[in-house]
Formats: structure tokens, C-alpha cells, sequence
């Protein structure tokens, strides 16, 4: 009886999939979004697309600045979440505004200092960056001290160890600072750019399918409310 309803199911479900394919329907949706894209959007987002086309699946990978942007343009994937390009030709929509803050733990020396703490001064002090972020302009000056690691969690160990200071986005120190773990440094003179937007891109001399479109739409109509509201929180 079991087998029986096991075929049936799985009848049932091609049936399905070839219904999907005769209406054009992808049989699989990839975006490439930037490490900056707040991870409850994404859990949104997939939650979603799973509602409204729960038999194709989506493919995500994620990058560093231009790289979704050049995984777009050549036909890796169908969808890509970056900084917005100027004077692009893609089709793209905002969808976040990430924001920046400095940050180190309680004990650190730069938290007994004055504040704001002029900018010269803080780049004497031992800094933390992924070394993805090394590729990105702000954080590619070459002044100050710097140490490069390669994963995030390594980062944020040494930072509650009280090793060096860094710039995260906000989302993912929040729990920290509200827990008093880290706390976030008063900076005067500092050049970077506190936010960053991101957008939603689309290639707009490729054929895209419904779910493809659908994503782009659900992305450029809905995720900006949510990252907001979850960077206000």
C-alpha cells in the first residue's frame, strides 16, 4: 500500500513539473548575493519563492562587491544582489541600505579614549578586515595596521577577545552590542561611506522565466521594508 501511494505521489509530482515546464517555468532559479544582504531577507525571500514555486529550486551563492555583478554578466546566474553600478545597463531595483558601524570590545583601549576619536588616531590602532574586503576602495587606502583574515567568525572571536577594532554592517554586530559584548566607537573625520545600498539586478537582453521575474519583483517590492525594519530592531 505504501509503494502504491509512493508511485502515485511521485506520478503526481511529474505530472507537476511537466505542467510547470509546459508553462515556461525555469526548472531552477540562481542568485548570487553580496555578504553584506541582511540573512532574513534571504530567509524571506526563500520562503517566498518556495510558496509560489515550490517545485524549482534556487540556487544561491554570495560575493564581494562587483563579483554578483560579474557572475550576472556572464550568465552564471540569473539574478544578482550588489552595490548599485552607476551608469550600468542592467535592470535593477533597491532593495536594502546596509549600514556601518565601528566596533571593539568593552575593554579595548580605544573605548578610554575622548570622543569623537579623530580618525588619524584610530588608524594607529590594530585593525580587522576580511581579506575579501581588501578588494573594496574604502578599505584598500593602505594606511593604518591591518590584519587580514579569511572567515568572519575568526574576525568577530578576535573582536570579543579585544584584539583590534573593525567596521561591520550593523546587522550582524546587533546582538553583540545590545549585549554589551562589543560597543560601537564615536569616529570624527572618518571618509567611508556609513551605508551602502544594494539592488537587485536583472539582465535585461536575456530571456527570463516567470519565477525569475517573480524573485526580481518580490525582491524590489518587499525586501527594503524588511531589511529596514530588522536594522532598526
Amino acid at each position: 500500500m505504501d509503494h502504491a501511494r509512493n508511485l502515485l505521489r511521485n506520478m503526481e509530482q511529474l505530472a507537476a513539473t511537466a505542467a510547470q515546464m509546459q508553462a515556461g517555468v525555469e526548472t531552477s532559479v540562481s542568485i548570487c548575493v553580496d555578504v553584506l544582504f541582511p540573512p532574513v531577507v534571504i530567509a524571506g525571500m526563500l520562503s517566498a519563492f518556495e510558496e509560489r514555486y515550490p517545485r524549482v529550486p534556487i540556487i544561491i551563492s554570495t560575493g564581494v562587491w562587483r563579483a554578483p555583478v560579474r557572475a550576472l554578466a556572464d550568465g552564471t546566474m540569473d539574478l544578482a544582489v550588489a552595490p548599485p553600478i552607476v551608469g550600468g545597463q542592467m535592470r535593477m531595483a533597491e532593495v536594502a541600505e546596509v549600514q556601518f558601524v565601528p566596533v571593539v570590545a568593552p575593554g579595548h583601549p580605544l573605548t578610554q579614549l575622548p570622543t569623537p576619536i579623530p580618525r588619524d588616531i584610530l588608524l594607529t590602532h590594530r585593525r580587522l578586515i576580511l581579506q575579501s574586503d581588501a578588494k573594496l576602495p574604502e578599505e584598500s587606502d593602505g594606511r593604518g595596521s591591518l590584519w587580514q583574515l579569511d572567515d568572519a567568525a575568526t574576525r568577530r572571536g578576535l573582536l570579543l577577545s579585544g584584539v583590534g577594532w573593525a567596521r561591520l554592517a550593523h546587522w550582524h554586530v546587533s546582538d553583540d552590542l545590545r549585549a554589551g559584548r562589543l560597543v560601537a566607537l564615536d569616529i570624527d573625520g572618518w571618509t567611508g561611506p556609513d551605508r551602502v545600498s544594494l539592488a537587485v539586478m536583472m539582465h535585461p537582453d536575456r530571456g527570463q522565466g516567470p519565477a525569475t521575474r517573480w524573485l526580481f519583483d518580490f525582491l524590489a517590492t518587499r525586501s527594503k521594508d524588511r531589511a529596514a525594519s530588522h536594522q532598526d530592531s
